[in-house]
């Protein structure tokens, strides 16, 4: 019991000062049904207005270990999450009927919370590595993250990374994953190759972060971003 309420409470130490939450469902859709699938999307969350920090990305799975090949994410701020205008009665249940027809299969749908986030989401990274895992201590791999990116400024740059908790299911038992952004498969290979290269820091990185089970990683392509800013400027179509 002792140790179930010391999780507990760890959990909610590392929670404390994160505002981001995110939920995304996994689908299957067949090459011949993606326009109209993006179609439906930019109908159904193109021409809304969001809450401050609101948002819905949907990326492409371009290298995975399943059989899912499209991501659908909604982020928000933890109180203020979602979409601020109101939509019609029929709005929704148009949208899922009509998703239902370009949908082979729904996959695994799960829930995470920021935990850490630097850099920024740059036009130009569309694709991102994410590493699953589950951390034996949260709050070591936190410590030695955050050490391990100030050390290596230089090759990660301004790149958006993040570091989130599952709170609500996760594949294969992972307790948290790290998304790091690129330009494309061969630049991220470029700069993993760069951080491991870095002997002394990566080597550090290892032995401070605590005992870590990886349970997968993957690359998705970012194919749509819808929010405010995004909708204003005319650049939800990545």
């Amino acid at each position: 019991m002792k140790k179930i309420l010391f999780f507990f409470l760890l959990c909610l130490a590392l929670n404390s000062s994160a505002q981001t939450i995110s939920r995304s469902n996994l689908h299957k859709v067949e090459f011949y049904r993606w326009d109209a699938y993006l179609a439906l999307h930019d109908t159904y969350y193109g021409n809304v207005t969001y809450k401050e920090g609101s948002g819905v990305t949907i990326s492409r799975l371009t290298l995975s270990d399943g059989k899912y090949n499209m991501r659908v994410s909604n982020y928000g701020n933890i109180n203020d999450f979602g979409i601020a205008s109101e939509r019609g009665a029929t709005e929704g249940p148009a949208f899922w009927r009509g998703l239902a027809l370009q949908i082979s299969e729904y996959g695994p749908s799960y829930a995470s919370k920021g935990l850490f986030t630097q850099g920024t989401t740059s036009k130009n990274n569309k694709v991102s590595q994410v590493y699953e895992f589950k951390a034996k201590d949260p709050q070591a791999f936190l410590n030695a993250f955050k050490t391990f990116l100030n050390e290596n400024k230089e090759a990660i740059k301004d790149r958006w990374v993040n570091l989130s908790q599952f709170t609500v299911a996760s594949l294969n038992g992972a307790s948290h994953s790290v998304t790091i952004t690129g330009e494309n498969w061969s630049e991220l290979e470029r700069l993993r190759h760069a951080l491991e290269t870095n002997v002394k820091s990566y080597q550090k990185f290892l032995q401070d972060r605590g005992e870590v089970v990886d349970t997968r990683n993957y690359l998705v392509e970012r194919i749509r971003h819808y929010n405010n800013a995004r909708i204003k400027e005319g650049t939800t179509k990545d």
